[in-house]
């Protein structure tokens, strides 16, 4: 057998040839929820991103609750307040599914609570707050 000198192969040197996987960065995910206010909950998660924040979840509303219910999430970076979303439901429960973006330096705190439409502030949830992990 005649191997020419630059013929050299990964077996002859004893090296093991695996495939790699492309690396996917991990990010942190919360949970927040169950919070209740009258007629009204939500629950669910968000993924914090580099700078965004992706918001997955649900919002109930009873029958019970004239003119429905929403959620409302108030986005920080410190102590600057950058945006308030809301998502609402009216006798059904309803997901919600979406990616707030932020600043350079990323969302760093969220502020959450659950409101009947009625918008009486005393049947609200307290504001529940969340900070990057």
């Amino acid at each position: 057998m005649f191997i020419s000198a630059g013929a050299v192969t990964a077996a002859s040197l004893g090296v093991a040839l695996t495939a790699t996987s492309p690396a996917y960065a991990s990010y942190p995910v919360t949970s927040f929820g169950r919070y209740e206010a009258t007629g009204t909950a939500t629950a669910g998660s968000f993924t914090w991103y580099n700078q965004s924040v992706g918001v997955q979840g649900y919002v109930v509303d009873s029958a019970h609750v004239p003119g429905g219910s929403f959620v409302e999430f108030d986005f920080y970076q410190g102590d600057t307040g950058l945006s308030l979303q809301t998502r609402s439901a009216n006798a059904e429960t309803t997901s919600f599914n979406f990616t707030q973006p932020g600043p350079q330096g990323g969302i760093t705190k969220i502020r959450i609570r659950v409101c009947p439409v009625s918008d009486d502030v005393g049947e609200c949830s307290l504001w529940h707050e969340l900070v990057r992990p």
